[in-house]
């Protein structure tokens, strides 16, 4: 009896020191539904940050143009500007000139408030400034100071809005990245989708693997329970032999292959490699009913590239006219008022100043340039062509695109509904095969080949649905638009503000 116990203890001990760190490897496993690799593809795969770098990169640049129409305060200050210099100076009275050696140091500070205006281009300032001259001239000391108060507006004419240019290309480059944005997370999302359905479809086929190993395995036992016993002969007995350490061989190669699948997700879900993952328990492949005529309307009206398109003409016809406008003919209206006093002292010199004021036109006409603007305006012309015909082609591909997914999910579905029929056909077919075998009817060629029909046969519909799983994933990528729950898949940007 103790002797016994003993055994029992034995046993126990093997099978926690070897067993438990099975066991702990099975615990520390992650359960990956196609929900949540959908979900971690969105928020952790490095293609969706890329993404939405390149996406806040454009927001920004936008934030950028926006802001330039607001006012700005800027402060100019030269503290301090000190000369030693034998310099120039005129006698009034005579008229003639004088070369005597100057000392000055001189301190001014200049505030400038500017205003630009969206509509016209033009800028509106106020400027403040005071400065302070300390002179010495003849071994005289003199110190003056100045204030100045002024109110400057600049204004080109006849010529584009360039600020107005500037906020609009911002504006389509940022309506632009949203929908690369868009496209972006869907291709993302539907490899994050094909990933794991070949993820699952490799974990399946192990398992179709296995069982044909198990038959396999039965067949061969059976067989060399009759070979022994005289009931058939050794070459049918060979045969199963060879098709069980092929089974074998199939196994490994499968799993190695269900390896690679898993390791193809975690690449795409930013996953480290070292993460032990496993698959659940069973995953629903339900089909459902798409409204096929409604999917190319759809994808016409969804498509980022559609938009884009039209974005990208707008964005040339604006380079066409900044490049004509290189050699155009141009005027800047500059006109200034202001207040201005000098004075010894720093009190008297803001007490009744002087009024001033300056009106200016400057006009730029351009002459002769050897043809130069001309023949880069012409280049920009010829790229403005093709943007309308890359308009146009890009909604003719997205239509032969939709059809072409389209009669995929047709095919598939039907090529779904036609196959999982032929499993339990074929399981039956095996089952009668091997009961032939075991009354000795059948030949062991003829049961491997009901064998091999049955693993086809589970293979063929577990690709099939794969196939129509991933035609769906295809037509919700290609279509923004969820079909199984019937909603749109363009509300999905981020806050670019956080």
């Amino acid at each position: 009896m103790n002797k016994v116990h003993s055994r029992l203890n034995s046993r126990l001990f093997l099978t926690l020191i070897f067993g438990l760190p099975v066991w702990l490897q099975a615990q520390s496993q992650t359960v990956l539904t196609l929900e949540e690799s959908v979900s971690l593809a969105e928020k952790q795969s490095p293609a969706m940050q890329k993404a939405l770098l390149q996406l806040r990169q454009s927001w920004f640049s936008y934030e950028s143009a926006r802001l330039q129409f607001w006012s700005t305060l800027d402060l100019k200050s030269t503290v301090p500007y000190i000369s030693n210099d034998i310099n120039r100076v005129s006698d009034p009275q005579t008229g003639k000139y004088t070369f005597v050696r100057q000392n000055y140091v001189t301190y001014s500070s200049e505030l400038t408030l500017t205003q630009p205006i969206i509509w016209t281009d033009a800028d509106v300032s106020l400027v403040g400034g005071l400065s302070q001259f300390r002179q010495t001239y003849n071994g005289t000391a003199q110190t003056n100071y100045l204030s100045d108060l002024r109110l400057r507006i600049s204004q080109p004419l006849f010529t584009y809005n360039r600020r107005g240019f500037g906020l609009e290309r911002a504006e389509l480059t940022l309506e632009m990245a949203k929908k690369q944005y868009l496209t972006a997370q869907q291709d993302v999302l539907y490899r994050a989708k094909q990933a794991w359905f070949n993820w699952y479809r490799a974990e399946q086929t192990v398992l179709i693997a296995e069982s044909e190993l198990s038959q396999t395995q039965a067949s061969w036992e059976l067989a060399q329970k009759k070979y022994d016993a005289g009931i058939i002969a050794e070459v049918d007995k060979l045969k199963l032999e060879v098709d069980f350490a092929s089974a074998r061989n199939s196994v490994l190669q499968r799993k190695t292959e269900a390896n690679q699948a898993e390791n193809q997700v975690k690449l795409i879900l930013g996953l480290p490699l070292d993460d032990k993952l496993t698959l659940p328990g069973g995953f629903d492949t339900k089909t459902i009913d798409i409204p096929v005529d409604r999917i190319l309307p759809t994808a016409l009206k969804n498509r980022p590239e559609i938009e884009n398109a039209r974005r990208q003409v707008r964005l040339q016809e604006m380079a066409v006219e900044e490049t004509d406008a290189q050699r155009e003919f141009r005027a800047d209206l500059n006109f200034e008022i202001g207040l201005k006093r000098q004075d010894p002292v720093l009190g008297e010199a803001f007490l009744d100043p002087d009024k001033t004021r300056q009106v200016s036109l400057n006009l730029t006409i351009p002459i002769f340039d050897w043809g130069q603007n001309r023949a880069s305006t012409a280049g920009q012309a010829a790229g403005l062509e093709m943007e309308q015909i890359d308009q146009r082609e890009t909604e003719r591909s997205i239509s032969t695109e939709i059809r072409l997914l389209t009669e995929s999910y047709r095919q598939s579905a039907d090529r779904l509904k036609i196959l999982e029929k032929t499993v339990e056909l074929a399981q039956k077919s095996y089952d009668i095969s091997y009961q032939k075998f075991r009354s000795g009817s059948l030949s062991s060629e003829d049961l491997a080949q009901a064998q091999r029909r049955l693993t086809e046969a589970k293979t063929s519909v577990l690709s099939a649905r794969m196939d129509y799983q991933l035609s769906i994933a295809a037509l919700n990528k290609a279509s923004l638009f969820d079909w199984e729950k019937g909603t749109g898949l363009e509300n999905a940007l981020p806050d670019l503000e956080d």
